[in-house]
């Protein structure tokens, strides 16, 4: 139940353009002036909140900024989790190329972080949030790390798990971290609060290590940039981990 709900939430939060267009269509059909009446001021509100002013932008950049200064050289790591975007298979398989969906960076800081290390555990987490199409997507990753030359035998892939509570129970199962191990968290610095918290429940202890920026640390920059589709975008991104953090801690799956 709660997979189909987060894969309904999470297709409502990514197509506000589909919703605003939908709206528009059942203003210009709808004869009735009262719901008119609401319809047409709901949407003007509706489209300066999340395309006219930076509403997203703040949002993000809250989640973001937290992480901002947070990216450390260590002396010593004793393992790295990297929690997988979501890979698309079908270009990947049609094309010949690796469309790794927004884990890009994931991957290839956690290739120079672990050649800066050598001696740490690698563990990529995460399938394609797809029930049925786990293992294909750690195939993908698998791939790609061995095409920069990382030895199979240095990583473990855990391919079961379809959302970040999962990533963090089964990557925990799997390397049985010590108390004093150092251990590395690489994902998105947007979706860096949730994970951490997560693991925190769980009493692991990682340090973040946020990649995958959005925003840049000057926030007027940001503002000024006056661009809708982008307001839009960053709304969407941030909503959706918002209500994901909210969640979590209705559910008990984070602090």
């Amino acid at each position: 139940m709660y997979f189909f709900f987060s894969r309904m939430m999470y297709w409502v939060l990514h197509n506000q353009v589909s919703i605003i267009l939908v709206l528009i269509f059942f203003y210009l059909i709808n004869k009735n002036k009262k719901i008119q009446f609401f319809l047409k001021r709901f949407l003007l509100a509706y489209i300066l909140i999340i395309a006219i002013f930076p509403t997203g932008t703040l949002m993000l950049y809250s989640l973001e900024s937290k992480y901002m200064y947070q990216i450390n050289e260590f002396d010593n790591v004793d393992g790295i989790l990297v929690l997988s975007g979501m890979e698309n298979i079908r270009m990947t398989e049609e094309y010949g190329q690796f469309y790794l969906g927004g884990s890009e960076s994931r991957i290839i800081e956690s290739i120079r972080l672990q050649k800066k290390y050598p001696n740490a555990r690698l563990i990529f987490s995460g399938g394609s949030g797809d029930h049925f199409s786990n293992n294909i997507t750690s195939l993908i990753s698998k791939q790609f790390y061995n095409e920069f030359s990382i030895e199979p035998e240095k990583i473990i892939f855990e391919s079961q798990s379809t959302n970040t509570y999962e990533n963090i129970i089964n990557s925990k199962k799997l390397t049985k971290p010590t108390i004093n191990e150092k251990w590395i968290l690489i994902t998105s610095a947007f979706h860096m609060h949730r994970s951490i918290d997560t693991a925190a429940k769980s009493k692991w202890e990682l340090t973040p290590y946020p990649v995958d920026f959005k925003l840049s640390k000057d926030l007027l920059s940001e503002i000024i940039k006056f661009d809708i589709l982008n307001n839009i975008e960053n709304f969407q991104i941030a909503s959706h981990e918002m209500l994901g953090i909210m969640v979590y801690k209705i559910m008990g799956r984070s602090l």
